[in-house]
Formats: structure tokens, sequence, C-alpha cells
């Protein structure tokens, strides 16, 4: 009879997608007798175990990935909202000019309700972004919020 590496054909089952059959047939090993031995020395559990740790790893590997990723999106995210406010103030202070000159101008009210839609556009595409990162971006301060306290004096 051949001697037989048990730890390996152990280690094979534990760390393979492999049934206890198909190691027998590999290692030229009645099926009964892997089956005893697994059994007894509890391969079964040792696998599952074993399984158990790489879903771990795997679930934390995806966790870091997510909150390097979902980092980055904030901070990209303030990069663009720091952009966009500066522009929006700047359109508003002309605005307001322009309003203080004429007291009702068209042109003046269209260009507002475009600063609101650019200033709400923003705040939709970052909740997409946090969504998509697994974040919930409710709680927040609508951006139209933000844009009338602006437009009313009241920042």
């Amino acid at each position: 009879m051949a001697k037989r590496d048990w730890t390996k054909i152990k280690q094979e089952y534990i760390e393979n997608d492999i049934t206890l059959e198909e190691l027998a047939k590999k290692h030229a090993v009645s099926f009964s007798t892997i089956r005893q031995k697994s059994a007894k020395e509890g391969w079964t559990t040792e696998k599952n175990i074993f399984r158990t740790k790489i879903e771990q790893k795997y679930q934390e590997k995806q966790s870091d990935l997510l909150a390097s990723e979902a980092s980055n999106f904030d901070n990209q995210c303030l990069r663009v909202a720091r952009s966009a406010i500066e522009i929006v103030e700047k359109q508003i202070a002309i605005l307001r000019k322009k309003a203080e000159e004429q007291k009702s101008d068209p042109l003046v009210e269209r260009q507002i309700r475009l600063l609101e839609k650019l200033a709400n556009s923003l705040k939709q595409l970052q909740s997409v972004g946090k969504v998509a990162l697994g974040e919930n971006p409710e709680g927040q301060v609508p951006i139209r919020v933000i844009v009338e306290r602006v437009y009313s004096g009241n920042d």
C-alpha cells in the first residue's frame, strides 16, 4: 500500500473546490476511507471555516476599496462644488446688480432659474455618486435651499 501525505490531501480538500469523491479518485484512495478520515478529523468543518475566513477577507477588502473610493469621490465633489459655488456667487452678484438697476427683468429671472437648475443638478449628481458608493446622502441640506438663502441674502 502506497504511503499517502494525508496532510496535503486534507489541505487540498479544505482550500479548494473539490469533493471527497474527486479527491479519492485523484489520490487513488477508496471513497469510504477518505470519507471516514474526513469525518473523524472534521475536514468539512475546517473547509467551512476556511471559506468563511476567505469571505471575510474579501468583504474587508471590498469595504476598504469602497471607503477609499467614497473618500476620493467626496474630495472630487468638494472641488467641483467649490468651483461651482464660486461661479454661482459671481453670477448672483451680477444678477443682483442688474436687478437693482431694473426692477423686473425676465432675462434676470431666467438666469436665476438656470443657476437653481445647475445647483440642483450638482446635488443630484453627488447623490447618485454617494448611492453608488453605498452611502446615504439623505439628511443633507438641499442645494436649492442654499441657493435660495443666497438669493434672499440670508446666507
